[in-house]
């Protein structure tokens, strides 16, 4: 049995009402509706469940999740974020490397100045003598044996403590073959390969061409493991793509001394083989108008 109160309440829902819309000129009656409170309701509720479903989709169905506190469900995001770190270090990485490499090479063709030397002649600059007080036709015998003998010395030697040796004719500077293989690539100095490929056995020694001083003795992610020795009258020869390098930078090496194992390391390898590169006065030169391969 309804109490009165709730029949009351149900008699209110279900009432008709009529909704006219009329033109306030003509009074012409242009819209009417019969509603009920019930149905008012029902319409408005409707309404809202709608809004919220298509919210709810919007959100599942477009980036928008994204944004949600907590939500991680998809992977995809960290992914790109570990691949962007990784390229980032790999980047890193390269700069270093090409930074150790031409300080390298700077090394070789530009004397070392010490800090405090530097520093020292910054602070107490060297006057400058009087030209008229200076007489460059009154030098002693000795003086002008002194200033022959220096200037006839080598710049740079790699011997200390012993008298530098004469010069010999590039036509007499021999070579020995690195490593035994087969000549596949020759130098190409207009497309930018500056040595010869010499492909070899894999684990095969490599062996130093000529006496001289490991300078560089590193690894690069384009040339994996690079090894370079500067020989007697500036000559520079550079072994590239090593599996594993020997010697270490400073070790002095005789002509056959094993300085590294051949393999296949660096992005710019496609297999087993030795990039090996001949510089001369900071130039590089053909290692075939030194060496004889097979």
């Amino acid at each position: 049995m309804i109490k009165p109160g709730w029949k009351d309440l149900l008699e209110k829902l279900h009432n008709k009402y009529r909704l006219v819309i009329l033109n306030d000129t003509t009074l012409e009656e242009k819209v009417t509706m019969r509603l009920s409170r019930m149905n008012v309701y029902i319409l408005g509720s409707t309404i809202a469940v709608l809004l919220i479903l298509l919210t709810v989709f919007i959100i599942i169905l477009t980036p928008l999740k994204e944004y949600i506190p907590g939500y991680n469900q998809d992977n995809n995001i960290r992914r790109k974020v570990m691949r962007l770190t990784n390229s980032t270090d790999s980047l890193e990485d390269i700069v270093i490397a090409q930074e150790k490499f031409i300080n390298s090479f700077k090394s070789l063709f530009s004397p070392a100045v010490p800090e405090e030397q530097t520093k020292s002649t910054q602070k107490e600059p060297t006057p400058k003598p009087k030209l008229d007080s200076i007489d460059l036709d009154k030098r002693s015998a000795n003086d002008s044996l002194l200033r022959d003998d220096m200037e006839k010395q080598e710049f740079y030697t790699l011997f200390t403590g012993k008298s530098p040796a004469k010069k010999k004719p590039l036509s007499q500077f021999n070579f020995i073959v690195p490593v035994e293989g087969i000549l596949t690539r020759p130098y190409d100095f207009d497309n930018g390969h500056f040595g010869v490929d010499i492909v070899a056995r894999e684990n095969e020694a490599i062996r130093a061409v000529a006496d001289g001083i490991v300078i560089m003795s590193d690894y690069t992610l384009d040339t994996g493991y690079v090894i370079a020795i500067l020989h007697d009258q500036s000559f520079v020869s550079i072994y590239k793509h090593n599996s594993a390098n020997l010697k270490k930078g400073g070790n002095f090496v005789v002509a056959g001394d094993a300085i590294g194992i051949v393999g296949n390391s660096g992005d710019q390898s496609s297999g087993p083989h030795l990039h090996f590169e001949i510089w001369h006065n900071a130039a590089p030169a053909d290692p075939q108008n030194y060496l004889i391969f097979n």
